[in-house]
């Protein structure tokens, strides 16, 4: 399976799925081997606390980070996570846009260890989480 069959079999996707039309349609891109990036501005459905993105979307934005990340830095297939752990450093803002990366940190057998980030514009990381991905083919 290519990465374009994956993300068409996707389309229904919270996270990323272009079709689903209550989603984040997010758009990740590979910008080296295993890291990917998105951007995005979150609309008010997302928020918690007026002007803040609920923490519940917040790990969603890291998990899909994560998970395409671990995607692309295995052959193509498919991965599902199978732990995560999120700090929340700084509120995530609604209607001001935020910088999304996944990366690869490491990876045993059919395990990839990944880390993520959500950023604000000028580098203040507001969010970040540590995952495993378990690759099944």
């Amino acid at each position: 399976m290519t990465f374009e069959e994956i993300r068409a079999s996707a389309n229904r996707c919270f996270g990323c799925g272009q079709d689903n039309h209550v989603g984040l349609k997010l758009q990740f891109h590979e910008v080296e081997k295993g890291i990917v990036r998105a951007k995005t501005i979150l609309s008010t459905p997302y928020q918690g606390y007026s002007g803040i993105a609920h923490g519940g979307i917040i790990c969603t934005l890291l998990d899909e980070a994560m998970a395409y990340a671990a995607l692309y830095a295995s052959q193509p297939g498919r991965v599902s996570t199978a732990r995560m752990e999120t700090r929340f450093s700084k509120p995530v803002p609604i209607g001001k846009e935020i910088h999304i990366v996944g990366w690869v940190a490491g990876r045993k057998r059919n395990i990839l260890e990944t880390e993520g980030k959500i950023q604000s514009p000028d580098g203040d990381i507001l969010a970040s989480a540590t995952g495993k991905y378990v690759w099944m083919g």
